[in-house]
């Protein structure tokens, strides 16, 4: 789930996040399913301009599990951070790159005739 917010209204916000949670997670139990609180995870993104003025994220209660704003985050391949840099998204597409390069290569066996 995705909230805008600006920081007059954060604390609404949160609140009403923290409310749409526990309903997803209602519907999940009446239709048979589970929901893993432990593995959500939370990131507060800020634009460039005035990003001195924002506070860290408050932590968050979903279920009964209380979750720690993130720095980064993963969503559909592709890993976000708080300032929106992409700087650890292209470290680990480099890491991976890197090392299936090294693993489609193959040493050369000596032909013998």
């Amino acid at each position: 789930m995705y909230i805008a917010a600006s920081k007059e209204d954060l604390k609404v916000n949160i609140d009403t996040l923290e409310k749409c949670t526990i309903t997803v997670h209602q519907w999940l139990l009446h239709n048979g399913q589970q929901l893993n609180p432990s593995k959500s995870e939370a990131i507060l993104f800020t634009a460039a301009r005035g990003r001195q003025f924002v506070d860290d994220a408050p932590l968050l209660q979903v279920s009964d599990a209380v979750i720690q704003p993130s720095a980064t985050i993963k969503s559909l391949a592709v890993t976000l951070d708080r300032h929106l840099t992409f700087d650890q998204h292209v470290a680990n597409v480099c890491k991976a790159c890197y090392f299936h390069m090294r693993m489609c290569v193959v040493p050369c066996a000596p032909v013998h005739a």
